[in-house]
């Protein structure tokens, strides 16, 4: 998926801002919601979903262009004709986005694209952005019928940097996130989240960059915090928003029908932040072979305040409860301890079925070990559940692993408190979402 390059940073001496998310951001986003939402409608996405019944869809639309492509190379003047006003009309549409964002910033919603009441797709960036932190490809996936591999041998966890030139590359994160001034688009954000705080944080938590380094982090995370508590009331009202939690079921099922798969299965990791759900995407690389595909990663929002009981109850209600609900719920949601804590169980929300595996939170809810450690030890235990899971599920089903929320890991003596969550700090709000193509890989 390409993205269209975020406008350049403008000099201010204003804190990096991004409560303008819900109007700026549509001049970084090349697609929206509007086609999952309409292959979407009236399914529903639980443990017997079958995507791959629908008989239209861009997909199939898709799969038929490959398919004919020789017929294609054959045909006629007019319909290459076609292809280049095709051509041209891209190319105009191309310079509008260009125009407006050259625009500059105002008061008012004149950037807004009123036209649509369709939420605005960035997460998706991350697809593209997580390569810079991972260095394995995933395989292909295969369409014909899948074939019998042998199980490799669970290896041996590493314990290394989330990137591998922490050590001298942490200055130029520092320095990314000290000139971050002024309104910045969203992809703008995600992209310095994901390629910028994320690693350095990691570095600091390991020792390769100092304890001075933390103030950079500190200092973006407390205006992405302060700027997100505002835009939130805002993006409930307007409907204008980033891809969040709630999303999930209809993300899934266009991954689904896009890759031919049998059947659905929504997998949250309740407490799965970003930079613990990299662990375990490497983990699962390793661990499982050619038995599943990476076939897409998401960066995905959670709703304030960023808990569970939230979270669960969006993804019930689907999009319009973001308008609907006033408050966050009351009721709590029940948390395995000990060893029920490592096998998925099933939870109901609205009409919706999923799995939901509560490792994380069982295994953070005391004090414990410093931060890098408690997390790599943690990769390995979450990696391990998932791919037992992955193991028991049919060929061709598509496995949607995602979190609800992240956490804080507050320093407390040579090590760290239990986890604290609920507010609208980056390792709180944002959270990976992989979708894992369960056999017929080559």
């Amino acid at each position: 998926m390409e993205h269209s390059a975020p406008p350049p940073a403008v000099a201010s001496n204003e804190p990096m801002v991004v409560h303008e998310l819900h109007v700026e951001a549509h001049v970084v986003v090349t697609e929206t919601h509007g086609d999952a939402r309409g292959d979407a409608h009236g399914d529903e996405t639980d443990g017997g979903e079958h995507p791959a019944d629908a008989t239209h869809g861009d997909a199939r639309d898709v799969a038929q262009t490959e398919t004919h492509g020789d017929a294609r190379a054959e045909a006629d003047a007019t319909h290459a004709a076609e292809t280049e006003t095709q051509s041209a009309e891209t190319e105009s549409r191309g310079a509008d986005t260009e125009t407006h964002a050259a625009a500059p910033h105002g008061d008012d919603d004149s950037t807004l694209d009123a036209t649509t009441d369709e939420p605005l797709v960035a997460g998706s960036i991350a697809h593209a952005i997580l390569e810079g932190l991972t260095t394995a490809r995933p395989p292909e996936v295969a369409h014909a019928q899948p074939t019998e591999v042998a199980p490799k041998p669970a290896p041996e966890p590493s314990h290394g940097p989330l990137h591998p030139g922490a050590s001298t590359e942490w200055q130029n994160w520092a320095r990314e996130l000290d000139t971050a001034r002024g309104p910045k688009p969203l992809a703008a954000v995600e992209r310095m989240f994901v390629m910028s705080y994320v690693p350095l944080r990691d570095a600091v938590m390991r020792g390769l960059a100092p304890e001075s380094a933390m103030s950079s982090l500190e200092g973006w995370a407390r205006s992405f915090a302060g700027s997100y508590r505002e835009a939130f009331e805002a993006m409930r009202v307007r409907g204008k928003r980033p891809t969040m939690v709630l999303d999930v079921p209809e993300a899934a099922l266009r991954i689904g029908r896009l890759h031919g798969a049998r059947s659905v299965q929504l997998l949250l990791v309740d407490g799965l932040r970003f930079d613990l759900g990299l662990r375990v995407e490497l983990g699962l690389r390793a661990r499982l072979g050619r038995e599943a595909a990476l076939t897409e990663r998401l960066l995905l929002w959670s709703a304030l305040p960023s808990t569970t009981e939230m979270q669960l109850e969006l993804i019930g209600r689907g999009p319009e409860g973001l308008k609907e609900l006033t408050a966050a719920p009351e009721s709590e949601v029940p948390v395995a301890r000990g060893r029920m804590a490592k096998t998925p169980r099933r939870v109901k929300t609205g009409h919706r079925e999923l799995l939901k595996l509560d490792l994380v939170e069982a295994r953070l809810s005391e004090p414990g070990p410093p931060e890098a450690a408690r997390l790599d030890a943690l990769g390995a235990e979450v990696t391990e559940a998932v791919a037992e899971l992955c193991e028991k599920l049919p060929p061709r089903t598509l496995l949607f692993v995602f979190g609800d929320h992240g956490f804080r890991l507050d320093p407390q003596g040579d090590g760290t408190g239990a986890l604290r969550q609920g507010g609208p700090r980056p390792e709180e709000v944002l959270v990976p979402a992989f979708a894992w193509l369960i056999g017929g890989v080559q």
